[in-house]
């Protein structure tokens, strides 16, 4: 039984175990069964045992999604630093390749007698 759920079966019905749920919906069956109960309380009752494995279904399901993004989650996370790393190396190049053209620039100004000086920004 799902964690979230038998919690919840605990707090409302005092249920502790899947024997106890078993015993309770064993119990409810014979209860619908009886003739003097109402026809809705019996169709009610027989229901028991099918909603809660309805429910717990769902919880189980929710879980399987929740893995399920989470390990999406993570793969686009490891994806991204991945391609954030190739571009701050990307970037470390070309800031290099920047710097070795503007000394270039600024050794060809001097030997061709240039003034011009290239700053930084240049």
């Amino acid at each position: 039984m799902h964690k979230a759920f038998a919690r919840q079966l605990r707090r409302t019905l005092g249920i502790e175990d899947d024997a106890q749920l078993a015993a309770f919906l064993a119990a409810a069956g014979e209860l619908a069964a009886r003739p003097e109960t109402a026809p809705g309380l019996a169709r009610g009752l027989t229901g028991l045992g099918e909603a809660f494995a309805r429910i717990a279904a769902t919880y189980d399901q929710y879980d399987r999604d929740l893995d399920l993004r989470t390990r999406s989650l993570e793969l686009s996370s490891e994806e991204l630093l991945t391609a954030n790393a190739k571009l701050q190396t990307e970037l470390k190049r070309r800031e290099l390749a920047i710097h070795s053209l503007r000394d270039t620039a600024r050794t060809l100004q001097r030997e061709v007698g240039l003034e011009g000086n290239l700053d930084a920004d240049d």
